[in-house]
């Protein structure tokens, strides 16, 4: 740190006989310019670098950001251009416009120091973050590479995750709908739904960005872990105590034994099975893991009833799929309520009809559950 201030002062003196700049940079500059190649490696920047052009200028600061060195020197001996005015430009481009400089960098002072016919220009970066956290910068090759790594975070409880990557449509709001998503398709991996605030570097409307995203959960990472055995133990002690030969209304009827619908109860799957009170999200959640054990498709619909929010879920039977709000079955019981198709459903529930499969079944509840309970047909015998 002394050698640091030593080389500020020294450049200060130089810079009252000979001219000099400096600045610091404010975040609301907006500029846009070509990339050119002319690479500075980051295991360069230890040295003096002698710079030709604005281009390797430029990628002379990026290359020391990328490195997340704090110090770095160049000289512009031959410089095609102004190199007073280029050092300013090429710092303002990197620590405003390039990712890992708008994520990086917190501000960046130069100091130019004319020695006869060139400039001796040194570059202090102050950062934002440490080097350990600039190299955790985890490159993925797009979207659906995103969104998976993403996942594996949530499903690793982890509190913090930064991704550099190609894209544009990215926000806050599609990676909080892709875990929700996920959440509702996964309950025994995903126990909690995480809170979650995303910050987008150098902003949302670039293609190629940075975005830094952080995780809240209702519980430590040990108790959901923990969570999620109880789920898993709950789950088949009550299917091992109710065989499910197949039918649906036996997986029904070991949640039922289990959990009672409270408005006030908890949201998920764990509070429905271990628990054993739940809202109409958490009953949905709960019979859904459920379904997954015994290999049932099921699926869990976030709507409104009544006008207000709901949950239910989406069933196969056979080949068609039905509609059925195991929340009301819980306190009518399921003839009324476990097998509606989507005409039967109008005027008092509301969905996502384009995000969810369409119910046309035809068959009834009776029809299907009576044959489900029937005994098998005799095997006829091979005839020689």
């Amino acid at each position: 740190m002394l050698r640091r201030f030593a080389a500020a002062a020294a450049c200060c003196a130089v810079m009252a006989s000979f001219g000099g700049c400096s600045s610091i940079f404010e975040r609301e500059y907006v500029s846009v310019n070509d990339h050119v190649d002319e690479y500075i490696e980051p295991e360069q920047i230890s040295q003096t670098v002698e710079v030709k052009n604005y281009a390797a200028m430029r990628n002379a600061v990026l290359g020391m950001v990328e490195g997340g060195v704090d110090h770095f020197m160049f000289t512009t001996e031959n410089y095609s251009g102004n190199a007073k005015e280029d050092i300013s430009r090429a710092c303002l481009e990197v620590t405003r416009e390039t990712p890992i400089g708008a994520f990086a960098v917190e501000y960046m002072t130069h100091y130019c120091t004319q020695i006869l016919t060139y400039f001796r220009i040194e570059v202090f970066v102050t950062y934002k973050h440490t080097p350990e956290e600039i190299a955790s910068v985890k490159r993925v090759s797009g979207f659906r590479e995103l969104i998976e790594s993403i996942i594996t975070d949530v499903v690793d409880y982890k509190n913090r995750a930064v991704y550099s990557f190609v894209g544009i449509d990215v926000n806050e709001s599609v990676i909080r709908d892709a875990i929700t998503d996920e959440y509702r398709n996964s309950p025994v991996m995903i126990t909690d739904l995480p809170a979650i605030s995303c910050s987008t570097y150098p902003n949302e409307e670039s293609v190629q960005k940075i975005i830094e995203i952080k995780y809240e959960y209702s519980e430590p990472a040990g108790t959901l872990s923990l969570r999620r055995s109880a789920i898993l133990s709950s789950a088949g002690a009550l299917l091992y105590d109710n065989p499910a030969e197949g039918s649906l209304l036996d997986v029904f009827n070991a949640l039922r034994k289990k959990c009672s619908l409270d408005p006030a109860g908890g949201r998920s799957a764990y509070d429905a099975v271990v628990l054993g009170v739940a809202n109409s999200e958490g009953v949905a959640m709960g019979f859904k893991l459920m379904c997954d054990l015994t290999g049932a498709e099921c699926y869990v619909v976030d709507g409104r009833r009544d006008g207000e929010p709901y949950f239910w879920n989406i069933v196969k039977i056979g080949d068609a799929y039905y509609h059925s709000d195991v929340a009301e079955c819980l306190q009518s019981g399921p003839e009324e309520f476990f097998m509606l198709r989507d005409s039967d459903m109008w005027g008092r529930y509301l969905w996502d009809t384009v995000k969810y499969v369409p119910c046309e079944g035809e068959l009834l509840f009776e029809d299907v559950f009576e044959r489900l309970d029937a005994e098998p047909p005799p095997l006829e015998e091979e005839q020689p």
